[in-house]
């Protein structure tokens, strides 16, 4: 299987070596895939660290003795957020997958 930034920085030469060959592999749905995937890490790894700063502050609050109730809420939320684009980022790497393992080699 073709390693994906090579594919991803050469795909004219990809979809050139898979028409020599003869076989059907849809490149450009594999640049969306992975365009896509990198959208939601990179939207996680902000959720993250927002939920980060958030414990934080909530621990803060809770040592001052302030409500943090609704800190808390919002943080729920932004669990339920993170839940959903992992259980994305599952699918995504998913039809990913199945659709590198008909990338062929390129010819020499």
């Amino acid at each position: 299987m073709l390693d994906l930034k090579f594919i991803r920085e050469n795909p004219e030469l990809v979809k050139t070596g898979a028409a020599n060959k003869n076989e059907k592999c849809d490149i450009d749905l594999i640049l969306k895939l992975d365009e896509e995937r990198r959208e939601i890490i990179r939207r996680v790894e902000q959720l993250k660290a927002e939920r980060n700063k958030a414990t934080g502050e909530i621990a803060k609050k809770k040592k001052a003795g302030q409500p943090a109730e609704d800190d808390i809420a919002a943080m729920r939320r932004l669990g339920e957020e993170i839940s959903g684009l992992d259980n994305d980022l599952r699918e995504t790497d998913s039809k990913l997958h199945e659709a590198l393992i008909w990338v062929p080699n390129i010819p020499h």
